[in-house]
């Protein structure tokens, strides 16, 4: 019972102090993030083994790590961008609210 009051209390919070709108901006920069390493990151390695074969002893190796790492289809770039909500967004959101319980008891609210 406690920690639904907790929890609705800490939501009210965040809708007052408008960090909802930095949430939604975090996750849509996250998304713009793996997009823009799905479109771009296959080309610029082509392009490295291209111009500097002599850097990259065993081109097939790397390009299906990268592959793996940066998939070329929409639906494997949202498997990537779940797991990186699931890291990142989780660590921002609770860095950014970790105080709000021990700042209210001492400002007595």
């Amino acid at each position: 019972m406690l920690l639904a009051f907790l929890i609705r209390k800490d939501f009210r919070e965040v809708l007052r102090g408008k960090k909802n709108v930095l949430f939604s901006l975090i996750l849509v920069s996250l998304g713009a993030m793996v997009l823009l390493t799905t479109l771009f990151i296959p080309d610029l390695i082509r392009a490295l083994g291209e111009k500097a074969p002599e850097m990259i002893s065993d081109t097939e190796s790397l390009d299906e790590m990268l592959s793996k790492l940066f998939p070329s289809d929409v639906a494997g770039s949202m498997g990537v961008w779940a797991s990186d909500v699931g890291i990142f967004y989780t660590v921002v959101i609770t860095l950014m609210t970790h105080a709000l319980i021990p700042d209210e008891i001492k400002t007595g609210k």
